[in-house]
């Protein structure tokens, strides 16, 4: 009889206080209300409740078993709620990224590597302690009730992708527990092949790391020059770029990392451009004054991709520990403007009488104010007067 009325009791409190939990941990304007209330119920004592399911239930045995359920509901439903909140971020952003993207997602977990390529259309692997994501595969495998199970076995792409999952769930990274990083944008996962991509022929190619970021790097800068850098989450760059969350974490440490290289990108593009104007035959003002046109060009073809410029500029400084972005901002314009006076003398075989670093900070001021005026005022005709008028100042500059 005992046992029946524990069993009664304990399952009255399971079935009302793991969904409770849930709710809690869940749901944070409810988490609000019912937290503390069942925090206050966990510090009343038993007894306390006894008088009152005599008053409302009588002798008989319902007051018996009652008491069982409002003293063990509290601690359910607080242990439910503390590890609904202790699921790790990386999963649930996980499976939120698989379920946007396929409007169904039926998540299992397998510790077998054949089962998940057998059974998976998209397979995370996870470090054994915290559950860090180090690891993200899609399944490119055709699957379905006809499949000839052992046919599939035997497919070379079945094979490799099979040995790349046991060996990431042998890697140092998953033996430790944790898929952290060493700095930005460098993940511990170093000896991984892991994400893939799907090649023409339908086999999967490993894309290595470098891949994934340029490809997040250039999907960001494309989502930023659409909709700004305030309204660009990284959830929208992963599907700018067309794959999950977890890639993004694989990849990089932080949005800010991310906002970092898409600067060194941009400004290492426009440098590339303007050094490739740099020709050896050329007069030193042919030279200069060509470099600044190519730079130009680009500005009146693309002032959306400058404009974000000026966007990231603001974002950084308005946005507290971003501050140092707009600095590392413009310390590289400066530095790259001193490449490329250097590289101007070096090739007509001149040193600037003016120290480099006051001609580079010079021309970096200049053109950031110029391409910003562009931008407001849409005046080509009195940027191509101003350009003649920086190049013979840069030339007066070097040549003293």
């Amino acid at each position: 009889m005992s046992l029946r009325r524990i069993a009664i009791g304990t399952g009255y409190a399971a079935l009302v206080g793991i969904p409770l939990g849930l709710l809690i941990g869940v749901v944070k304007p409810l988490a609000v209300v019912l937290d503390p209330a069942v925090t206050l119920l966990r510090a009343l004592p038993p007894l306390a409740y006894l008088s009152l399911l005599v008053i409302w239930f009588g002798i008989d045995e319902s007051p018996k078993i009652w008491p069982l359920p409002v003293v063990a509901l509290p601690p359910i439903a607080a242990a439910t709620a503390a590890a609904v909140r202790d699921v790790p971020t990386d999963l649930v952003e996980a499976v939120r990224a698989l379920a946007s993207a396929t409007g169904t997602t039926v998540l299992f977990v397998t510790h077998s590597a054949e089962e998940a390529v057998l059974l998976g259309s998209r397979v995370l692997v996870t470090a054994a302690g915290p559950g860090r994501v180090i690891a993200e595969a899609a399944v490119p495998l055709p699957r379905d009730p006809g499949t000839d199970v052992a046919a599939l076995r035997g497919d070379p792409g079945f094979a490799a992708l099979r040995s790349e999952l046991a060996a990431a769930t042998r890697s140092p990274a998953a033996a430790r527990g944790t898929g952290g990083r060493d700095g930005p944008g460098r993940s511990r996962r170093r000896g991984l092949r892991l994400p893939w991509r799907r090649t023409r022929g339908g086999t999967m190619a490993r894309m290595s790391s470098a891949e994934r970021r340029r490809q997040l790097v250039e999907a960001a800068i494309r989502a930023m020059t659409r909709d700004g850098v305030a309204r660009t989450t990284t959830r929208s760059i992963c599907a700018e770029a067309g794959v999950s969350l977890s890639v993004f974490h694989y990849c990089f440490e932080s949005k800010q990392a991310l906002l970092e290289a898409a600067i060194e990108t941009i400004t290492d593009n426009y440098v590339a451009r303007v050094m490739s104007a740099v020709e050896p035959g050329a007069t030193l003002r042919e030279t200069v004054r060509g470099a600044l046109r190519t730079y130009w060009d680009h500005v009146t073809a693309h002032p959306g991709e400058h404009m974000l410029t000026y966007d990231l500029t603001q974002y950084a400084l308005r946005e507290p520990g971003f501050e140092h972005l707009a600095r590392a901002q413009y310390e590289q314009y400066v530095a790259s403007a001193a490449d490329l006076v250097e590289r101007v003398g070096a090739v007509r075989g001149i040193g600037s009488k003016v120290p480099v670093e006051v001609v580079a900070r010079y021309l970096a001021a200049a053109i950031d104010g110029l391409t910003l005026q562009f931008l407001v005022l849409g005046d080509e005709h009195t940027a191509d007067g101003h350009l003649d008028l920086m190049a013979d100042q840069l030339v007066a500059l070097m040549e003293g």
